[in-house]
């Protein structure tokens, strides 16, 4: 191993100095020549002071060829290739270094990519800091025992923590949730998921990162093309891979093995009610593993057979009092789910003025047939789960913050009774649609789960006109439309749109219709681009409205937005438009939650103010509205509902529509009930299926 120390000298000794030395001289230039002016406008300036030693670090590499850099490196080389102390020395501090470097970076987009929030948290929590990077380690220790190169190993490790760490970032940035695990069971539909997040940033911001990225690849190139590699020899790559997979194991089941004591030691407290002050306060590694080996759902205390049957029979007998209220003449009209992807109303922005309103359609529907809010589990994504509520009655709010039942625990049962096995026992047909990827989240394989009899997606509709990038709701609508006509039988449709999914380029559409004025340019130009989707699913609804007037089968169409959209990093729009509840978090996190609510039907039932709601609610609602005789199951949900009609997570609402409340001894009962059944159904034995779904 010839010219060890170039490697050292460059990175780490030369270039590192000359950068700090050269940034503060130019500082004191613009200081009156004080040098003391200049470290204490850096110390204040943390973020400008680090943009100009980077960009004077990537110079200096740029320009090695310089005879005196020549010089010193290769004197220092010389003196170190004979000396094999010296050698082992430099790999050691070499590899020390390089885990702090790469926890370095994941903590870095942790921070939200603040230098001083980054600094101040080192200095925090240096324990943290030091014990985390000793898992890193084990990250470049699987490299180095791959390649047996330490400098392209170094290379590998850097551009899988940036890869992390821009995921998390984003993620962070835009639904205000940290990484999870279980995220990376969509990881197969990465190449998807990537033109929607870039999507979102200006394309400033996109050329910034390619002229950064290609800086640093050419850099890495150069430097690595003159520099000798230091090789690792067969049995040394096979001692430093099971060290990796030592170090890997002890981390992963960290609250069985020693890393548990020195976790306590560094003070790690893991906050699971909280997961960003969870991320936060520990860092991204035990926020992340805190997270790894944990149940979507535990055990409630006391779950037994006997228990949950004696709260099963408790409900039948109360259900078996209770008569379905007939309304109207028709006995089974045909159903048909709508979960409209981010449908929200943009005029709830206050200081925000539109040259037209962009659901008037929507608007005349909700006060002509029953109407009212749905309160969203989720805020800017997680459609699963709010689909999950919606056809299981289930809630979010017993499951772990970061679950995906879709993915974690229904694709692995055979049965989970829904909506779609209750409306098939009455000799309904069932077809789930979704104008977009099949396989995400699974839906393939939990609608089988569910017992749809069809599932059309981007690739089997036969309506799959675009408007922007996805497929449109007016497709869609056609598409319901042409399976009704299709059928002899009632149907259940469940229908799950894409077309105002983020982010919301303002060249999106070919042409606005509808103008934006208040706030800042960019902020106006994404915001209508927003209200022109919607504006074309308000026009969407009309037409389908309008076509099931003139067909003698009798409808039942329910349609809610998912969840409202993502409208700028970090809500950037809704601060701007003062939609922000900064001195009460419940207002605000019930504000974040509710999407609009509508029941049509092209017959005639009596309009009902449905008020604000959760998902797992529209069921039993629509049974009671419909006339339909209600399974058990459902008709304890009336009663949850009649206590506690909002129920996610970090929030209840009670039957006075507030927030703000001490739960009673029977919403107590109730919830734990619930939680016991949901339990039951989804995870245990389904002890009480028999019994509340006959």
């Amino acid at each position: 191993m010839k010219r060890i120390i170039y490697k050292a000298t460059l990175f780490i000794v030369v270039n590192s100095l000359l950068a700090i030395i050269l940034s503060l001289g130019l500082l004191s230039m613009f200081h009156g020549l004080s040098i003391d002016r200049a470290i204490d406008w850096s110390q204040l300036n943390t973020k400008v002071f680090a943009g100009l030693f980077i960009v004077i670090f990537l110079i200096l590499g740029i320009l090695q060829r310089f005879k005196f850099m020549f010089v010193v490196r290769e004197q220092a080389a010389a003196k170190m290739t004979n000396n094999k102390s010296l050698r082992m020395m430099f790999v050691f501090i070499f590899i020390i270094a390089s885990s702090f470097v790469l926890y370095g970076i994941l903590q870095f987009f942790q921070s939200g990519m603040n230098v001083d929030i980054f600094i101040d948290w080192i200095q925090g929590k240096t324990k943290i800091f030091v014990l985390s990077s000793l898992f890193i380690l084990s990250l470049y220790f699987l490299f180095l025992s791959i390649t047996g190169r330490l400098y392209l190993s170094l290379f590998m490790s850097v551009s899988v923590t940036v890869l992390f760490g821009l995921t998390h970032a984003n993620k962070m940035t835009f639904l205000g949730e940290p990484l999870y695990p279980s995220d990376f069971k969509q990881v197969t539909h990465i190449l998807e998921v990537i033109p929607m997040v870039l999507g979102a940033f200006s394309i400033w911001k996109l050329l910034i990162l390619g002229l950064i990225f290609i800086l640093v690849v050419s850099y890495v190139v150069i430097i690595y093309l003159q520099i000798n590699e230091i090789k690792t020899s067969w049995w040394a790559r096979g001692l430093i891979l099971c060290l990796s997979i030592f170090i890997f194991y002890s981390f992963f089941n960290y609250p069985k093995t020693y890393v548990n004591a020195l976790a306590e030691k560094s003070d790690v407290k893991i906050v699971r009610w909280n997961q960003p002050s969870n991320y936060r306060d520990n860092g991204m590694v035990f926020g992340f593993l805190s997270n790894l080996h944990v149940d979507a759902f535990d055990k409630p205390a006391g779950y037994s057979k006997k228990a949950v049957q004696e709260i099963a029979n408790r409900i039948q007998d109360q259900a078996s009092e209770k008569q379905p209220v007939k309304k109207g003449d028709v006995k089974n009209p045909n159903i048909v789910f709508i979960m409209s992807e981010a449908f929200w109303d943009p005029t709830k922005l206050e200081n925000v003025t539109y040259s037209k309103d962009p659901l008037p359609v929507t608007r005349e529907l909700m006060k002509k047939y029953s109407s009212g809010s749905v309160l969203s589990p989720t805020f800017g994504g997680g459609t699963s789960n709010v689909e999950f509520e919606a056809l299981t009655g289930f809630s979010m709010r017993f499951l772990k913050a970061g679950s995906l039942p879709y993915q974690q625990l229904i694709d692995q049962k055979d049965f989970i009774p829904s909506i779609v096995s209750e409306l098939e026992a009455r000799k309904y047909e069932s077809l789930a649609m979704h104008p977009y990827n099949k396989v995400f989240y699974k839906r393939n394989r939990v609608y089988d789960t569910f017992g749809f009899n069809q599932f059309l997606h981007m690739e089997s509709m036969k309506n799959k006109e675009m408007t922007g990038p996805y497929i449109s709701d007016e497709a869609v609508a056609h598409e319901i439309l042409d399976n009704l006509k299709s059928k002899d039988k009632p149907m259940f449709v469940h229908a799950v749109t894409m077309q105002n999914h983020f982010p919301y380029a303002a060249d999106r559409y070919k042409k606005n219709s509808i103008k934006v004025s208040g706030l800042s340019p960019a902020s106006n130009a994404e915001l209508e681009t927003y209200a022109e989707g919607i504006s074309q699913s308000d026009r969407a609804l009309e037409m389908l409205v309008k076509k099931l007037e003139t067909i003698e089968e009798p409808t039942l169409v329910v349609l809610w937005g998912d969840h409202l959209p993502i409208l700028g990093q970090n809500k950037a729009i809704y601060e701007e438009a003062k939609f922000m509840e900064p001195y009460n978090p419940k207002i605000e996190l019930q504000k974040f939650s509710e999407t609009p609510l509508l029941m049509y039907a092209n017959y005639d039932l009596q309009r009902e103010d449905l008020k604000v709601m959760s998902p797992s609610f529209i069921g039993p609602t629509l049974f009671n509205l419909a006339g339909l005789e209600q399974p058990p199951f459902y008709t304890f949900l009336d009663e949850v509902k009649s206590e506690l009609p909002g129920i996610k997570p970090g929030l209840l609402i009670n039957n006075e529509q507030r927030s703000e409340f001490s739960l009673s001894k029977k919403q107590q009962k109730l919830l734990k009930d619930y939680q016991m059944l949901q339990y039951d159904l989804l995870v245990g034995k389904q002890y009480s299926r028999e019994i509340l779904f006959k």
